[in-house]
């Protein structure tokens, strides 16, 4: 196949996610409807997980270590600016890549593009972010800080961080069918990968010889982001936002074509 025929073909494969639009709705609509039946309180549980996180990690750095001081505004809340997009996006892929697995026999029998699956889980895990976000204000205002309006800007960020983890999700879930253990592998991955992200600390604090390398990490400027926006009430400068737009294009391409690379492999494997 030559680059123009890929690239017509990869074209028809964005077109077909248009055209499924329907079943995305459906899938997304489905995702959160035996959630809400599933657990009474469904968004709690997903809302549980960083919030421990955060309690371990605020008793750990500032209780024993006596650090995270340096912030200049509660650590708590400076953990939860970054931890809850973490959150989005770690849970995103995960159930993306499972909701991928287990549709392995529908593939088999159905026509239809399979990066919905994973498209249609990061649209239904932003609706818990977005009621994340909103939670925000309260918790800034149960430790005395004052609100803004600039954190609004924390809404129109989540299509960014969105397209970045729907990328993440497609290369993950094709990954799956190239090494079965991938699903495994991921919880171990993505505990790494928060210690390699300004979840827990300031961007601030790593090198600057290691900042080239550092920053290519597609979850990198979106956190810091988010963190400013929330934390400090600024508008993220067009660098942080040109960068944060760079990795959702780059991770959202990458993550796409190897998804279609790998396509074939999904109806095929027993």
């Amino acid at each position: 196949m030559g680059a123009r025929s890929r690239r017509a073909y990869l074209m028809q494969r964005v077109r077909d996610l248009y055209e499924f639009r329907y079943l995305v709705r459906y899938l997304v609509s489905s995702q959160l409807q035996v959630e809400r039946v599933s657990f009474t309180f469904g968004f709690v549980w997903w809302l549980l997980d960083p919030l421990l996180m955060i309690a371990i990690w605020t008793v750990v750095i500032v209780g024993i270590l006596g650090r995270g001081s340096n912030t200049g505004y509660p650590f708590p809340l400076f953990l939860m600016a970054a931890m809850l997009p973490w959150q989005f996006m770690n849970r995103a892929v995960m159930v993306g890549v499972s909701v991928t697995h287990n549709k392995e026999l529908q593939m088999r029998q159905i026509s239809f593009p399979r990066a919905v699956l994973p498209l249609s889980v990061t649209l239904s895990e932003s609706v818990k972010l977005l009621l994340a976000i909103a939670i925000f204000p309260i918790a800034a205002l149960a430790f005395g800080q004052s609100l803004s309006p600039v954190q609004l800007l924390a809404v129109p960020l989540m299509p960014i961080l969105m397209t970045i983890t729907v990328g993440i999700s497609w290369f993950f879930s094709a990954l799956y069918f190239v090494f079965r253990d991938t699903e495994r592998l991921l919880g171990v991955l993505f505990r790494l990968w928060m210690f390699l992200s300004p979840v827990i600390y300031s961007l601030t604090l790593v090198p600057g010889r290691f900042h080239v390398i550092y920053e290519l990490n597609p979850m990198c400027w979106i956190l810091v982001c988010f963190r400013v926006v929330l934390v400090y009430h600024q508008i993220p400068g067009p660098a942080s936002i040109g960068a944060a737009l760079a990795a959702a294009v780059v991770t959202a391409t990458i993550g796409f074509v190897f998804f279609h690379i790998q396509e074939p492999r999904f109806a095929r494997l027993n």
